[in-house]
């Protein structure tokens, strides 16, 4: 029996190998026929390989979608496409690169507007702060008010003889004669006048002093003539100290050269001689202004209006005088009562407009500036404070008018241009906003904030290189200028030039550790370079700063996420949502972290929610794909 199993075994090996060679005998022919076939072993190899191959490069383009380097991430997929225009999966994630990439540029758009618009409202109160600068220029322009002159003619004595009589009697004549000519400008009679006096009397004060006070009237900026009113005055003072006519003269030939000290002298001198003058007073107070003895200047103004309420100038130099001491109330009292007493007073609604800007009632700025052009239509000066207080209030088509006006009566006007520029940035006119502040800079090239503005038209326009040429130019004339170098760190931002960035940024948080856009703007910079802890410590500085700033709230938001807080990247944006309910990337977010904690129920309710408040969402189909999951 075991030999017949053996013998069986053996026969069935025989009929297996008989049959196996036979098959590779036909293998082997086919083979022949049709040329060597690849080993099944190799052909399985190859496919692993490119399966590995495909992973990888899905892989790769995941992390650089992660580190938003949106254009590797879909060249890398554009690859795959090509190679087979079905896959889903490559299909799916060029569908999410480009989502995502659109977001970024929609939020990096939106905090882009936030930071020019908060550049536009800082040179906004620039502006305001301008408008007392201009004030300044009020002191040459008001005309110089002038003493009327009145005779005092000579008492005649009861007992004086007839021939004395007669002396006194023309004497007193003539002196009338000369004060009513030189009242009416006609300097050469009056000195006639006056020369006869002193033929008849050569010791005559008065007749010194009204020659005096007739040269300098005639020609004050005459050199000859200021010399023969100094001679004559000075004869005057000689001859009867006690006159005060003369001492005035001085005083304002002294004020006309800007030697206050002795007007200050001259006029104190006048005023003790005659106290019930409030024209003295006045000109004392007004050269004590001009040499910044305040106080003093003030109880001056105070005694002339006391003397005569209805003299609009007091007012006004007192109003002019209170800004100096810093009280603003009061001096806008004073300006106030400058313009009751005087209705048609352009130059005391200009101070008005500009105190009120500095008080921030904006619409009583405006509406003095208005009284101010009202009555001074063609005055470059208040055509363009108007205007810029306008732009102030964001009115800037009506400001666009009126700058416009100001620069027909003066083209060149260097505030005036820069000011245009301004508005015409804030009516979307960038291209013509390049126009006026490069005027504006050609004639004050040292000016920083002019530079900057040119520089942010040129970015507007789109042209870069010169952006950061006139970024840089304001940085190198104002080196704590934190705007051009914000703008320089978000275009280098914007070119994924980061280090660049952070070379502008970090040095402009050093000046300025408190600043919404510098610590928003490094925030970005740090998300891009993937340095996650520091954008979430620049982020939270920003928002502290400004609590309502949505795009800043939403990129924490992501930092967090990238770090892997979870919980605090959830808070942030249930916090975004409260702030701004049309925040729908946040609403996406939160689902999504949901997802992750397991909470379907509660991220259901978000994404219909989102569909149910916004259905045209961009991330529509994705939405629903997960909503039909949970």
């Amino acid at each position: 029996m075991e030999r017949k199993h053996i013998v069986l075994i053996a026969a069935v090996v025989l009929i297996a190998l008989l049959a196996a060679g036979g098959t590779w005998l036909g293998l082997r022919a086919r083979a022949l026929r049709n040329g060597p076939a690849p080993a099944r072993g190799a052909e399985l190899d190859g496919a692993d390989q490119l399966g590995r191959e495909r992973e990888n490069a899905l892989a790769l383009a995941r992390t650089y979608l992660e580190r938003e380097a949106w254009d590797r991430a879909l060249q890398i997929v554009d690859g795959l496409l090509l190679k087979n225009p079905e896959d889903a999966e490559a299909t799916a994630l060029l569908d999410d690169i480009l989502d995502r990439k659109r977001a970024a540029e929609q939020a990096a758009g939106a905090a882009a507007r936030e930071q020019e618009q908060q550049a536009l409202l800082d040179q906004s109160r620039q502006l305001r702060e301008g408008l007392r600068e201009l004030g300044s220029t009020l002191q040459d322009k008001l005309p110089q008010e002038r003493v009327v002159a009145a005779a005092q003619p000579q008492a005649i004595p009861e007992d004086a003889g007839a021939k004395e009589r007669d002396r006194l009697r023309r004497i007193n004549e003539l002196m009338n004669q000369g004060v009513k000519r030189l009242n009416d400008g006609d300097h050469p009679g009056a000195r006639r006048a006056f020369n006869e006096v002193l033929e008849i009397d050569p010791d005559s004060a008065q007749a010194y002093a009204y020659l005096g006070k007739s040269h300098f009237d005639e020609a004050p900026d005459r050199p000859g003539n200021v010399q023969a009113a100094v001679e004559a005055s000075t004869t005057a003072i000689r001859k009867d100290p006690g006159f005060w006519l003369p001492h005035n003269t001085l005083g304002e030939i002294y004020e006309s050269t800007k030697n206050y000290d002795g007007a200050i002298a001259a006029y104190r001198e006048a005023a003790r001689l005659k106290p019930d003058d409030y024209m003295i007073l006045y000109s004392l107070g007004k050269v004590q202004l001009f040499s910044r003895k305040f106080s003093d200047a003030l109880q001056s103004f105070d005694s002339s209006i006391h003397l005569k309420r209805d003299f609009p100038p007091a007012h006004f130099r007192k109003g002019q005088t209170l800004i100096r001491l810093g009280e603003t109330s009061r001096a806008i009292a004073a300006f106030q009562e400058a313009t009751r007493v005087k209705r048609d007073y352009p130059e005391a609604y200009y101070m008005l407009g500009t105190l009120y800007n500095e008080t921030g009632e904006l619409s009583r700025s405006v509406e003095a500036f208005r009284q101010a052009v009202n009555y001074e239509p063609d005055s470059p000066l208040y055509l363009g404070a108007l205007g810029t207080a306008l732009s102030a209030r964001q009115e800037y088509t009506q400001a666009e008018r009126y700058l416009e006006a100001a620069l027909r009566f003066n083209p060149g006007d260097p505030r005036n241009n820069y000011n245009m520029a301004i508005v015409k940035i804030n009516l979307d006119k960038p291209q013509e906003a390049s126009t006026y502040a490069a005027r504006a800079i050609e004639r004050q090239p040292d000016s920083a904030p002019y530079a900057y503005t040119l520089g942010l038209a040129s970015d507007k326009t789109g042209r870069t290189d010169e952006a950061i040429k006139w970024y840089k130019q304001a940085v190198s004339l104002d080196s704590r200028y934190v705007a051009p170098l914000v703008n320089l760190g978000r275009i280098y931002d914007d070119s994924g030039l980061y280090d660049e960035a952070l070379v502008h940024l970090t040095r402009a948080i050093r000046i300025d550790s408190e600043s919404f856009e510098v610590n928003n703007n490094l925030g970005n910079v740090y998300l891009h370079k993937a340095l996650y802890q520091d954008a979430v410590r620049h982020y939270r500085k920003a928002i502290s700063v400004r609590l309502d700033a949505a795009v800043t709230r939403y990129n924490l938001g992501l930092a967090y996420q990238e770090l892997g807080q979870t919980d605090e990247a959830l808070a942030t944006f249930l916090e975004l949502i409260k702030i701004d309910s049309s925040k729908w990337d946040a609403y996406y977010q939160v689902s999504l972290i949901l997802i992750k904690k397991n909470d379907k129920a509660t991220a259901r309710s978000f994404l219909e929610t989102l569909l149910q408040k916004n259905p045209s969402y961009e991330k529509r189909a994705e939405v629903e794909s997960l909503l039909a999951k949970l």
